[in-house]
């Protein structure tokens, strides 16, 4: 009874602000979780989302161009929460980076924030909330011993509303998503293309909506990561569909990208790949399905849903771990 009338009083009280930023440039799988992660604090108890933009955002494919935005950067008002993802804290006054007065979240995504070579180190040691996208980042950020505040590991979750039915009925033998590693893609599809084997490569960054679509056309999808992610959303997103998935290790797709259990997972070499490939082309029926069911049962354990709560139940508690 008293839980419950503390939640009663809790959604009459005047909600707070939950401050974003961005510096739109176009459409990455950075910019989407930062918007799902906006989405879910719609439903908080005790806070209200805002999002501010840098003068030089742009807003094709933007998909706050609904939204109403802030007008101006308030980062300082006592009542307010700040939402940060990768360079965000160069907005902040360093004062303010340092010793702020206000709870300050920090959505970190990937892994440069642990080497010393990168200007995100710095960041470390300023005091935030940090959620990391995956179990592996957060493991890595741990390690340097430079963590200032809470840490917390929330694995990405799919947005499987905005995704187009799994087919059946494949039109792309080959897909390679070869965006980040340009070079390394045109040569294995050179080599493939005088084996006589059709592929279908992708060079750059299409529309969501078009590049889903393509994924689940593809009966087998290749994807080229950069070296070192922190989760890499696409492959898993590629398993939804129902592709056979081939995807090196790039670290924080360890959870899901399984060796011959959830997908191929080669070494990152050229040969390597080439020979996966190969393995996929020629896999019996059979043996081909188990990895795809298998890849689609673990699709599930990454829900937005499941990403949702664990962020919520965070929000609700950001005084006491501030």
């Amino acid at each position: 009874m008293i839980n419950w009338i503390k939640k009663a009083i809790t959604n009459l009280s005047p909600k707070k602000t939950l401050l974003f930023y961005r510096d739109f440039q176009g459409l990455t799988g950075g910019h989407l979780k930062v918007w799902h992660y906006f989405q879910h604090s719609l439903d908080s108890h005790q806070y209200q989302p805002k999002i501010y933009f840098s003068p030089n955002t742009i807003w094709q494919n933007n998909p706050w161009q609904e939204i109403p935005t802030q007008q101006k950067w308030e980062t300082e008002q006592p009542t307010d929460c700040l939402f940060l993802a990768g360079t965000d804290w160069q907005t902040l006054p360093i004062s303010q980076r340092q010793t702020s007065k206000q709870p300050i979240i920090n959505l970190i995504q990937g892994l440069r924030h642990a080497d010393p070579n990168q200007p995100l180190r710095q960041f470390l040691s300023h005091k935030a909330i940090r959620i990391c996208v995956s179990k592996e980042v957060k493991s890595v950020l741990e390690a340097t011993g430079e963590v200032n505040g809470p840490l917390f590991a929330n694995p990405n979750g799919l947005d499987v509303l905005s995704m187009p039915a799994s087919n059946n009925k494949k039109s792309i033998r080959l897909l390679i998503i070869g965006i980040k590693q340009i070079q390394l893609a045109q040569k294995i599809k050179t080599t493939l293309l005088e084996k006589g084997i059709q592929t279908t490569l992708l060079e750059q960054m299409l529309p969501r909506p078009l590049f889903l679509e393509q994924l689940a056309q593809a009966d087998i999808c290749l994807f080229l990561p950069c070296k070192v992610e922190g989760f890499y959303l696409p492959a898993l997103e590629a398993m939804h569909l129902g592709s056979l998935v081939i995807c090196p290790d790039c670290i924080g797709n360890r959870s899901f990208c399984l060796d011959k259990q959830t997908c191929l997972c080669p070494t990152y070499t050229e040969q390597a790949i080439l020979a996966a490939i190969q393995q996929a082309l020629y896999l019996s029926q059979t043996e081909k399905q188990r990895i795809i069911t298998s890849a689609k049962q673990i699709t599930q354990q990454h829900t937005l849903a499941k990403e949702k709560k664990y962020f919520l139940d965070i929000l609700d508690n950001v005084q006491q771990l501030w």
